[in-house]
């Protein structure tokens, strides 16, 4: 179980959301207007984002790591479909906003209770929370919070000096951002500016497991010539098990494309995290010929992700892997399975 704020750690960042209030940065920046903040403890990256500008919620997210940059940059070029909640879920961050206060949960009130502080209004009172790929929006841990406050405390630095200078955000090229790390000069430590440069990661690559067992028993299955078409969404519920904060199962499912049928599917839990998950979505796969004792002759995915982790399939059983743009009978399926889970 990893420590919870202290009450002197939950002061600090109250008191570097509150000045980024003041400030209101949104007001000069969009939330594609990154740049970045190394955690002193850790030395991880975590890109910064101002959300605002429309006026109609005010954050400040704190994207953590390359592949979560890159996930930032793939929803913000992508059009809204299906997907978006999904995209949005999967992004690795720590978020500071403002909230009405019944949005808030009774923790947050009670801390604020705590700090003997006052909000009053829409929009007005801070909360503070993780997102982990695939899990529900939860509380931040000591070190989370501390990470947090020294992102807050820069997006004031750096806003403020953004909007005498808007190209301190551009420091080199479209591929480079502005840097704040801190640092050892003399006696003390301060907080200076440094580029970093994009090495453009593909968070669609993920290595997957290889159950050459289950290879083998597929391998004896009948190969029918039909095609089918797999598709892999998360479904907007949130799921408690013990152990574990709250997430959102993944379903993978199998049509046959001739009648639009579904003729398996398994549910996916992103435990214990989304990437462990996807590396083991070839076996589900396996594990869904064995139940319906046949192996398809075609595959077809509109997934980079999907396609990436199957491609070793068609090595060891007779089948072809097709990528294609828009799958033709799963976003139908796709759309009752999420109308059911919305119900």
């Amino acid at each position: 179980m990893k420590k919870s704020p202290t009450l002197a750690e939950w002061k600090k960042l109250y008191e570097a959301v509150m000045k980024v209030k003041d400030i209101e940065p949104w007001l000069w920046l969009e939330e594609i207007d990154l740049f970045a903040v190394e955690n002193p403890e850790t030395r991880e990256l975590g890109f910064v984002s101002v959300m605002g500008a429309i006026g109609e919620h005010y954050s400040i997210a704190v994207y953590l790591g390359e592949i979560s940059l890159a996930r930032f940059w793939h929803f913000q070029e992508s059009e809204s479909d299906d997907f978006s909640y999904q995209k949005l879920l999967e992004m690795r961050q720590l978020q500071a906003s403002f909230e009405d206060r019944n949005f808030l949960h009774k923790d947050d009130r009670q801390i604020i209770k705590e700090l003997s502080l006052t909000f009053r209004g829409r929009n007005e009172w801070p909360m503070f929370r993780k997102y982990e790929p695939g899990f529900y929006p939860w509380f931040i841990n000591a070190s989370e919070a501390r990470f947090l406050t020294h992102a807050l405390e820069q997006t004031v630095n750096v806003a403020l000096r953004a909007e005498e200078d808007p190209s301190i955000l551009l420091p080199d090229d479209d591929y480079s951002y502005l840097l704040r790390r801190k640092v050892k000069r003399g006696s003390s430590h301060v907080w200076q500016d440094d580029i970093w440069h994009e090495s453009m990661i593909d968070p669609e690559l993920v290595e997957p497991v290889v159950d050459m067992i289950a290879l083998e028993k597929a391998k004896h299955l009948a190969l029918r010539n039909v095609t089918v078409e797999v598709d892999l969404f998360m479904i907007p519920q949130p799921t408690l098990e013990e152990g574990s904060e709250p997430f959102y199962p993944y379903i993978i499912v199998l049509l046959e494309t001739s009648h639009g049928m579904i003729v398996g599917h398994k549910v996916a839990p992103p435990l214990p995290d989304l990437e462990s998950m996807q590396a083991k979505i070839p076996l589900l796969l396996l594990n869904i010929f064995s139940t319906i004792s046949y192996v398809p002759a075609k595959i077809r995915v509109d997934s980079p992700l999907l396609y990436g982790l199957f491609e070793h399939l068609s090595e060891h059983l007779d089948i072809t892997i097709e990528k294609v743009d828009k799958l033709q009978v799963a976003p139908e399926a796709r759309a009752s399975f999420l109308k059911f889970a919305n119900r």
